[in-house]
């Protein structure tokens, strides 16, 4: 016969009132994407507002806050990255760009992050119709080209095209297939803008890119604006000069204040839909509302 088990009951609580729980641990901070706030202090209160402590910037989060493109002297791990994580760049624009950066004036090249975003925002748009002011070696008329379909257009405008020629430009823009997609007008950009004003052209074109004096900055956007169809995006590089919009603006360079003088302007307008990006050496993105 098995011997019955007893259940021993447990003791009664000495008191009514509930077990106090154990107080949590409170780590050292709470880590948010600013800084970090310290934890609540021993006052059982907890009354008081936690102090926002601001964190020295490590490493990497100075790399990520670096105005650069990649192929410039000062580009480091950032723009590296970016450039090998985009989609390649086509064969001709690689070879375009390549030969571009040869020369002594090659850091005006056109950041190829920037560019690549640029032909994913043309194909997103439909555009048909464009204008690139200021070509250069032709990098940036070459990659709007590529963007456009067979009947699309691009107005490339400049004062010269020394660089056309001795880079081989319009060689490339044959053996890329675009050739005839690319009408380069040699004049100083703004009378090409109001001679297609006059013309009767506004409100035709896609999208602009603005890369070229930049104290004519705010004369090109104001032509572009003309010229562009409602929804149609004005992009504008530069926009960061270097950092040098940073400065007070009585310590800016005269190309720096003029740069400074359109952002600030872009950001009110209300024609337009305005961000600016960190991106090369950056990108002022207006759409055209209105």
């Amino acid at each position: 016969m098995r011997t019955p088990v007893r259940l021993r009951r447990p003791a009664p609580p000495t008191s009514n009132a509930p077990r106090p729980l154990a107080a949590p641990r409170r780590p050292d901070s709470l880590t948010v994407a600013c800084g970090s706030v310290p934890a609540p202090g021993p006052d059982p209160s907890h009354q008081r507002l936690p102090s926002l402590r601001v964190l020295t910037h490590p490493p990497a989060a100075t790399a990520m806050s670096q105005i650069s493109k990649e192929h410039d002297a000062t580009a480091g791990a950032l723009q590296k990255y970016l450039f090998e994580h985009m989609t390649p760049l086509n064969p001709h624009m690689a070879r375009l760009r390549a030969d571009s950066l040869q020369d002594p004036m090659g850091r005006m090249l056109g950041a190829s992050d920037e560019l690549n975003f640029l032909r994913l925002l043309l194909g997103t748009l439909g555009a048909k119709k464009t204008l690139d002011i200021g070509v250069f070696t032709g990098y940036s008329a070459l990659s709007a080209a590529l963007a456009l379909p067979a009947d699309g257009k691009v107005i490339a405008c400049d004062v010269t095209d020394e660089w056309l020629k001795k880079y081989n430009a319009y060689q490339v823009w044959a053996d890329a297939g675009v050739a005839d997609k690319i009408d380069v007008r040699l004049a100083p950009a703004l009378e090409t803008l109001e001679a297609l004003i006059a013309a009767g052209e506004s409100g035709t074109f896609d999208f602009a890119f603005i890369d070229a004096d930049k104290q004519s900055y705010p004369a090109y956007y104001e032509a572009c604006l003309r010229l562009l169809r409602v929804g149609g995006i004005i992009a504008v590089d530069n926009a960061l000069y270097h950092g040098g919009v940073l400065k007070p603006e009585a310590e800016m360079d005269a190309n720096s204040r003029a740069i400074h003088q359109l952002n600030e302007k872009a950001a009110s307008d209300s024609r337009v839909h305005t961000s600016l990006l960190n991106c090369g050496d950056g990108l002022l993105l207006c759409r055209k509302v209105q």
